[in-house]
């Protein structure tokens, strides 16, 4: 290990610094970062070995799953892979590029999938990326299906069946308390919904990349990557009081959709006024800000959003190698990551073991929590998996 390692480490976990330091003084929470899945490497990988083992190519989306698991959307394997109990599984995709069909998970070829999500009765659905569609895999009848999308990129279908609409480059999404699949339509610069089968615009102007803020959600702008050629953007998550964080990677901001009024103990369908303004972001592409207001911050391309149990919302800020923390006071600090300096030392030194701070990342694109506030990075030019461990003891 590189002694600029070991001194971070001897000053990140003995906490007052050097002095009265001991093997009993617990870690600071979030104050050590470890690579959970993928050995650096940029190949197919291994199954059925230990996720540190095994080679990723470019993942580009994480999600902890309600089953406890970890589930990588592996995008340039185009698998979704699974690490259970520090083992790396396929879910699903044959690891050739092809468009899914109906048909078993490991059977099914996926082109380079950016997400997963789960449904009230745990069904994994998949945002089969480059394919155009949405799929649900079943775990109990081992069947995957598409549920959105026709696998001809476009704009059409609103107001019917989703199974036949044109989508342009699903990205990610979720689902609500009325149990309606809300995502990201990428390429088509607007969030679509899926209720009943039947699918609808729910922000944005479809088609229309721009930026339009403080309006009702309908008359919103969006400015997303439009080619496969591009990497992934526009990833977006929603929070306890039904605010949905929208991470608008060309307008390099971060923007928050809210409801309108008091928001009711359960939403129902009939409560749809959302309104859209800047949460983080002044536009300029660039990296500044920190310690001050999150609106006078500068963001570059960031990719995914994600919200602890607290309320703090964390940015993974693609083009600055950095994650981005945004307080419930509103002021913006880098969470983990070196701003500007993708790589370490050297070629295997990302800095593991040290300070998130002092660690380096290569254009995180996805994040997520854990029910246990752990933080999970997509560290795409890594191809790793990192975690920031919220009790950092618990995993020695």
């Amino acid at each position: 290990m590189p002694l600029r390692n070991s001194i971070v480490i001897a000053l990140t976990l003995c906490a007052g610094g050097l002095a009265g330091c001991s093997d009993d003084e617990p870690s600071a929470p979030y104050s050590v970062i470890q690579t959970f899945a993928g050995n650096g490497l940029q190949g197919a990988g291994q199954d059925s070995v230990p996720a540190l083992n095994s080679a990723l190519n470019l993942p580009q989306g994480v999600t902890a799953g309600p089953d406890g698991n970890l589930y990588i959307a592996d995008w340039y394997n185009h698998r979704i892979r699974m690490v259970k109990q520090g083992v790396i599984y396929t879910v699903c995709g044959t690891g050739t590029p092809g468009d899914p069909i109906a048909g078993p998970p490991r059977e099914v070829s996926l082109t380079r999938p950016t997400g997963v999500t789960f449904d009230a009765d745990g069904k994994l659905i998949i945002f089969a990326w480059e394919n155009h569609k949405v799929l649900s895999l079943d775990f109990t009848a081992d069947l995957v299906q598409p549920i959105a999308g026709t696998g001809v990129a476009g704009f059409a279908g609103d107001n019917g069946p989703a199974l036949g609409a044109l989508l342009n480059l699903p990205v990610a999404g979720f689902y609500d308390d009325d149990g309606r699949l809300v995502f990201m339509d990428q390429a088509n610069q607007c969030i679509r919904r899926i209720e009943t089968g039947d699918i609808t615009t729910f922000a944005g102007v479809p088609m229309q990349p721009g930026f339009v803020d403080s309006v009702p959600s309908a008359q919103a702008k969006f400015n997303l990557p439009t080619v496969a050629s591009s990497l992934p953007g526009g990833r977006i998550v929603i929070d306890v009081s039904a605010n949905i964080y929208v991470a608008d990677t060309n307008n390099n901001r971060v923007r928050i959709l809210e409801p309108e009024g008091p928001v009711p103990a359960i939403l129902s369908p009939a409560h749809e006024g959302y309104n859209i303004r800047t949460f983080a972001g002044n536009g300029t592409q660039g990296f500044a800000g920190d310690g001050g207001p999150a609106l006078n911050a500068s963001l570059d391309r960031p990719s995914d959003v994600a919200v602890d149990s607290h309320g703090n919302v964390y940015i993974a800020d693609t083009f600055n190698h950095c994650i981005r923390k945004v307080g419930t006071n509103g002021v913006i600090t880098t969470f983990a990551g070196s701003p500007g300096s993708p790589n370490g030392l050297e070629l295997d030194d990302v800095g593991d073991g040290a300070s998130p701070t002092h660690a380096f990342l290569d254009r995180p694109t996805g994040i997520c929590f854990d029910s246990h506030d752990n933080l999970y990075i997509a560290d795409m030019g890594h191809n790793r998996i990192r975690v920031i461990w919220k009790d950092p003891d618990a995993h020695q």
